[in-house]
């Protein structure tokens, strides 16, 4: 009782360290803009008005608000702001008294300041999802469930403090990515699942397919011609002046990211079903034995296929539902695209 007590602490602790470090992240990006937007974390004290209002031809939600600023500069100071007024919003995102929002503030053409509401106040709920998914973890899997939600944690920290970074200064991203990956499966894979045996030769495997995967898919994106500028946040890199980014490299780094979540799972668990026949029955030969573990290793293939689709449509599903209502453009060009 002691020790989950223990490790309930640590991981709160691991939490609130990434969320507070995510928030400086964010600060920091933040105080980078051009455009100088201050955030103001605000909470709703009044609805004044709450009904529909004719936005381009169509009623649209809109909510009149008197708000109080929590944080900052303008901590306590009370106004008046429109939800939905100048920008449509979904009924949604309507909001209620004691309801905590997000303010951004900037400046119009006169220099006034403009007040909107960039979103709900939703922090707090996060990080009680990620202090229970942590605790789901260590009571399920123990002291391996804590390591793991450490390397979880160092995964993080290289992906912030180092892929990005060096992206941004303007390093080759494929090749940072590539050594990023190599960073987070070393530590990664031996925090999760000890330093044994099986650890390595998992990480071996998964470092000899990685590198395959690399060069599979600097071949497929060769073929197909793809120039990583089919996103809407790529448009968005392309159009900063500070910066300059290979977007076709930066496709590649995502690649590799995605390929090494999914070879993080497989190699593990081929390891341990080889290691577990081999310990069934000591004397089975070595051919039975890779016999075996091939057709454990097809099944894992065959379900993964359908894994990553439905993973990829999951996120993805208001763009297909944006493709189907879409009759501007014939499938094949939609099927064409980036």
């Amino acid at each position: 009782m002691k020790l989950r007590l223990k490790a309930v602490i640590i991981l709160i602790t691991i939490a609130s360290v990434l969320t507070i470090s995510s928030i400086v992240h964010i600060a920091f990006a933040q105080q980078q803009t051009e455009n100088q937007i201050n955030y103001y974390q605000a909470k709703v004290r009044e609805v004044l008005e709450d009904g529909y209002k004719d936005i381009t031809g169509s009623k649209q939600p809109y909510q009149r608000l008197k708000i109080v600023i929590l944080n900052g500069d303008l901590k306590g100071k009370e106004m008046e702001v429109e939800n939905g007024g100048e920008f449509s919003i979904a009924e949604e995102q309507r909001v209620k008294r004691g309801d905590k929002i997000v303010i951004s503030e900037t400046n119009d053409i006169d220099g006034n300041s403009v007040f909107i509401i960039s979103d709900k106040y939703r922090t707090g709920q996060v990080i009680l999802l990620i202090v229970a998914f942590s605790i789901l973890a260590v009571i399920a899997a123990g002291r391996r469930g804590i390591t793991s939600i450490i390397g979880l944690f160092f995964s993080v920290l290289i992906i912030s403090n180092f892929l990005i970074p060096r992206i941004l200064a303007g390093d080759n991203p494929t090749l940072i990515s590539y050594i990023a990956t190599l960073l987070i499966a070393v530590v990664s894979l031996y925090l999760a699942h000890g330093f044994n045996k099986n650890t390595s030769l998992s990480l071996i495997s998964t470092l000899i397919t990685l590198f395959i995967s690399i060069i599979l898919s600097n071949i497929a994106v060769r073929m197909t011609g793809l120039t990583g500028a089919g996103s809407e946040e790529s448009m968005f890199l392309q159009l900063n002046q500070n910066i300059n980014i290979s977007l076709k490299g930066l496709l590649l780094g995502g690649i590799i990211l995605g390929v090494l979540g999914v070879l993080d799972d497989i190699t593990t668990a081929q390891t341990s079903v080889v290691h577990e026949i081999k310990n069934a029955n000591p004397r089975l030969p070595l051919g039975e034995i890779y016999s075996r573990a091939a057709n454990v290793g097809k099944e894992h293939i065959t379900s993964l296929i359908n894994t990553l689709f439905l993973a990829y449509a999951g996120v993805s599903l208001p763009l297909f539902l944006l493709f189907k209502i879409n009759n501007f453009q014939p499938a094949w060009v939609i099927f064409n695209s980036e």
